[in-house]
C-alpha cells in the first residue's frame, strides 16, 4: 500500500510538472509578443515609432526590464513549447498511426484554419494591420501557410509530430525495442537536411526544424519516468548553476544559438519542478482548472489582440504621459492574458452547449446543472463586455478630420514654405495630439490626404497628396464639424 501512494504521488507531480511548465511557457510567449512595434509579413504589418515627446516613464527601470524579458524569452521559448510537446507525447503509448494523424488533425490542423480565418486575420484587420484588398489576399495565402502569424505554430507541431512518430514507429519496428537514443540521433540528422525538401506547404519546413527539440523532450520524459527526478538540494544547486550562466550570457554574450535554447529551457524547467513541489496546494483550486483548460486559447488570441492595444494606444497617445506608459505595458501583457482567457472559457462554454444540444441529453447532477447555469452568465458577461469594449474602440480610434484655415492671415514670419504640399504646425502636446491621429486635413472647402506625418522637437510635418492653394504655417486647428 506505501508503494501504490509514493507511486501516486509521484504521478501526481509529473502532471503537475508539466501544468507549472505550460503556464509559464504561455505566460513567457505573451511577454515575448509584448513589445514588438514593426512586424512586416507578406500581405500585411504594422511599424509604429515611438513619439518624440514619449515619457521618460518609458524608459524606467521596470518597463525597461519587462521590455528585456520580452527578448530574452524570444531566445528560446518556441523550442520550448516543442519539448514540452514532446515530454507529453512521452506520458502515454503513441497510438496507431492513422489514429494518430486523424487525432492531432482534429486537434491542430483545424483549430488553424478555424481561429485564423475566423479571428486572427479578421481582428489584426481591426488592429491595421491588413486593408481590405490585403485582407483577401491573406486570407487565401493563408491556406498554404503565408501570413500565418502565431498560428504556424500549430500546423509545424503537426508536421513535426508526423515526423517523429514515423521515425519512433520505424526504428522500433527494425529494433524490436524502442531506442530512444537513436530517435533522438535521427532527428537532429533532420535538422541538417530538411531544407532541401523541394516544397513547403503549412509550415512542413519549420516543423522539421523543430525536430530534434521535440525529440528531446520525448527523451527527456522517458528518462524521468524511469529515474525519478533530482531530490530538492540538486533542483537548487542546478538552478543556481543555470542561474549565473544566463547571468554571464546576458552581460558577455558567452552561449551561441543553440545553447541559449537549452539553458533558457532548462531553467524554465526547474522553475515548474519548483513550482509543483512547493506550490502544490493552487493545484486544488477552482481557479487552477479554468485556467489550465484555457491555456491553448490564451496561445490562440492573444497575440492578434496585441494589434487591437497597438491601434488603441498609438491613437490616443497613451506614452506621451507616466500612466499611460504603465497602461500601454499592462495591457499588452496581463490584458490581452485575460482577455484571452475569459474568450477561451466563452468557447469551452459555447462548445459544451452545442455539445448537450446535438446530443439530444440533458444534464441531470444538480451540481453540474448549478455550474452550467454559473458558466452560461458568465459567457454572457464576457459577450456583453466584449460588445462595449468593441464599441469604445471604434469611437476612439476614429480616423478624425481636422479643418485647418490656411490663408494668408495664418503666415507666421521667418518659416520658408517651400513646398504647397506640405503644413508645418508647433510641436506642442495638443496639435501631437490631434495630428498624430488625422487621417485628413480640411482647408477651406478642400480635404488633403495626409500620406506622411513627421515630427522634430520644434515642428510637426505634414505630407498632403496634392498642393494647396494657400498652404502654410496655421494658427488655427481645430476638429472639423
Amino acid at each position: 500500500m506505501k508503494s501504490d501512494i509514493t507511486n501516486s504521488n509521484v504521478e501526481n507531480k509529473r502532471l503537475y510538472l508539466y501544468d507549472w511548465l505550460r503556464i509559464i511557457a504561455t505566460v513567457f510567449v505573451v511577454i515575448g509578443h509584448s513589445s514588438y512595434l514593426v512586424i512586416p509579413t507578406s500581405y500585411g504589418g504594422v511599424s509604429y515609432e515611438l513619439p518624440s515627446m514619449v515619457s521618460n516613464t518609458y524608459y524606467s527601470w521596470l518597463l525597461d526590464k519587462i521590455r528585456f524579458l520580452s527578448g530574452w524569452v524570444y531566445g528560446f521559448h518556441m523550442p520550448l513549447f516543442f519539448m514540452l510537446s514532446g515530454a507529453v507525447l512521452a506520458l502515454k503509448p503513441i497510438a496507431p498511426m492513422d489514429r494518430f494523424v486523424k487525432s492531432k488533425f482534429k486537434r491542430l490542423v483545424i483549430p488553424y484554419f478555424v481561429y485564423g480565418w475566423l479571428f486572427m486575420l479578421p481582428v489584426k484587420y481591426l488592429g491595421d494591420f491588413y486593408t481590405k484588398d490585403s485582407l483577401k489576399l491573406a486570407m487565401q495565402g493563408f491556406l498554404s501557410g503565408i501570413d500565418s502569424g502565431h498560428l504556424w505554430f500549430l500546423t509545424s507541431l503537426f508536421w513535426c509530430m508526423m515526423a517523429f512518430v514515423l521515425i519512433e514507429k520505424i526504428v522500433s519496428k527494425l529494433s524490436g525495442t524502442e531506442n530512444r537514443y537513436v530517435i533522438l540521433m535521427l532527428s537532429g540528422l533532420v535538422y541538417y537536411f530538411y531544407t532541401f525538401i523541394p516544397f513547403d506547404i503549412l509550415g512542413l519546413k519549420q516543423g522539421l526544424s523543430y525536430l530534434f527539440w521535440f525529440a528531446l523532450g520525448y527523451v527527456f520524459e522517458k528518462e524521468r519516468a524511469e529515474n525519478g527526478l533530482w531530490n530538492n538540494k540538486k533542483l537548487f544547486v542546478t538552478l543556481a548553476v543555470v542561474l549565473i550562466i544566463e547571468i554571464l550570457n546576458v552581460k558577455y554574450y558567452i552561449l551561441d544559438q543553440f545553447f541559449v535554447t537549452v539553458v533558457g529551457s532548462l531553467l524554465t524547467l526547474l522553475i515548474a519542478d519548483i513550482c509543483s513541489r512547493f506550490l502544490g496546494k493552487c493545484t486544488e483550486t477552482g481557479f487552477w482548472n479554468f485556467l489550465t483548460r484555457n491555456l491553448f486559447y490564451i496561445y490562440i488570441f492573444h497575440d492578434p489582440l496585441e494589434y487591437i492595444v497597438l491601434k488603441y494606444a498609438f491613437s490616443n497617445n497613451w506614452l506621451l504621459s507616466s500612466a499611460g506608459c504603465y497602461i500601454y505595458t499592462f495591457s499588452r501583457t496581463v490584458v490581452v492574458f485575460i482577455i484571452s482567457m475569459l474568450l477561451g472559457e466563452l468557447i469551452n462554454i459555447i462548445k459544451s452547449n452545442l455539445k448537450e444540444i446535438l446530443s439530444g441529453k440533458k444534464e441531470t447532477d444538480p451540481q453540474k446543472i448549478k455550474a452550467n447555469k454559473f458558466r452560461n452568465r458568465v459567457a454572457a458577461v464576457v459577450l456583453f463586455l466584449m460588445v462595449i469594449g468593441f464599441a469604445v474602440f471604434k469611437y476612439n480610434t476614429r480616423n478624425d478630420l481636422y479643418a485647418c484655415n490656411l490663408t494668408d492671415d495664418n503666415w507666421t514670419n521667418g518659416v520658408f514654405n517651400w513646398d504647397k504640399s506640405v503644413v508645418l504646425f508647433n510641436n506642442t502636446a495638443s496639435n501631437y495630439s490631434k495630428l498624430s491621429n488625422a487621417k485628413k486635413l480640411k482647408c477651406g472647402k478642400e480635404e488633403y490626404n495626409i500620406v506622411n506625418f513627421q515630427c522634430d522637437q520644434v515642428w510637426i510635418t505634414i505630407y498632403l497628396d496634392k498642393e494647396a492653394e494657400n498652404c502654410a504655417y496655421p494658427s488655427v486647428l481645430k476638429a472639423s464639424e
